[in-house]
């Protein structure tokens, strides 16, 4: 979860290992005249490839995955500092919650939807 990248290349970089070590024996046999015997050797070399490629590109979106999740933590603190710079009361509506009394300031049942358009997205800081 923290280091997704490093975790899937390991394991990538291993299983790539794995594949160098097949298809080299592959290679051996094939140079000393016994290759037709061990075209097994060939198929598991590809496969551990594949397994490799597909472990870099799980790898790759864990990563992006992971500088997403941060760059909406980061977009969601600024929001909340800007709307208590504002003095916008904190949202009390959970759906599916029971009534608190307060009123509700998201959701289709707030109530925002009143005045001009200037007014309701004008930002005064």
């Amino acid at each position: 979860m923290y280091e997704p990248l490093r975790v899937f290349m390991v394991a990538a970089a291993l299983c790539g290992l794995v594949t160098a070590v097949v298809w080299g024996r592959y290679v051996y046999f094939y140079a000393t005249g016994d290759g037709a015997g061990h075209v097994q050797s060939l198929i598991l070399g590809a496969v551990l490839f594949i397994a490799a490629l597909l472990l870099a590109a799980l790898g790759i979106i864990g990563d992006l995955l992971a500088a997403q999740r941060t760059l909406l933590q980061r977009l969601l603190e600024h929001t909340r500092r800007v709307e208590l710079k504002l003095g916008v009361e904190p949202s009390h509506y959970e759906p599916g919650a029971r009534e608190t009394g307060h009123a509700k300031t998201t959701g289709a049942d707030s109530g925002g939807a009143t005045g001009k358009t200037e007014e309701r997205e004008a930002l005064k800081l």
